[in-house]
């Protein structure tokens, strides 16, 4: 039994250290996820390894690799789809809903964002579901689509509010604030003389 859990201890390290100095172009990424892929294999396919893939997914995220990021964010979720794993779930839909906001497809973010509320709701992920609620009205802000955003920001500040979050709550309020100025600029356009 100990062995066992010894050689899992170094599967997880390897695992690690793959994910950490991974950060060359996307043919060798293709090579390491197949690894990383072999060494899931080897550890079983658990909520370990759908947060690795979290981790790595954030990773080439953070690092403007969205093709690598993509195809880590499609296997962890496939992965924790067949492990009907809800928070892994609800993550990667909001990670690729970031990624497709670099890519400038808010569209597309929009519809992964709102997999994500379903989600980190159902799993009752509330300081998750405030974070990816002010993001969902950040869009509808940038396509003027106010009421909606509004209809988001509210749902999120009574989140906030009752997990007394004061930062979110400063930023659901700052960002209302923005929608009313925007809502008012324009029904009072001001001419510049």
């Amino acid at each position: 039994c100990f062995n066992k859990m010894k050689k899992k201890i170094i599967q997880y390290k390897i695992f690690f250290f793959l994910l950490l100095f991974s950060t060359s172009l996307y043919s060798q990424n293709k090579a390491v996820l197949e690894n990383l892929e072999n060494i899931g294999a080897k550890m079983g396919q658990d909520t370990a390894m759908v947060n690795m893939y979290i981790r790595l997914g954030n990773k080439y995220a953070n690092d403007q690799k969205s093709d690598s990021a993509l195809l880590i964010v499609n296997k962890g979720l496939f992965l924790a789809k067949k492990l009907d794993y809800t928070y892994g779930i609800a993550e990667l839909y909001a990670l690729h809903g970031d990624i497709k906001v670099v890519q400038n497809e808010l569209f597309e973010a929009l519809g992964y964002y709102l997999n994500s509320v379903e989600y980190f709701d159902e799993g009752n992920f509330m300081r998750k579901l405030g974070d990816v609620l002010l993001v969902i009205g950040n869009i509808y802000i940038t396509q003027a689509n106010y009421p909606k955003a509004l209809e988001y920001y509210q749902k999120g500040l009574v989140i906030a509010d009752s997990l007394n979050l004061v930062k979110m709550i400063a930023y659901f309020y700052n960002n209302m604030g923005e929608l009313y100025y925007k809502k008012v600029s324009q029904l009072f356009p001001v001419r510049i003389q």
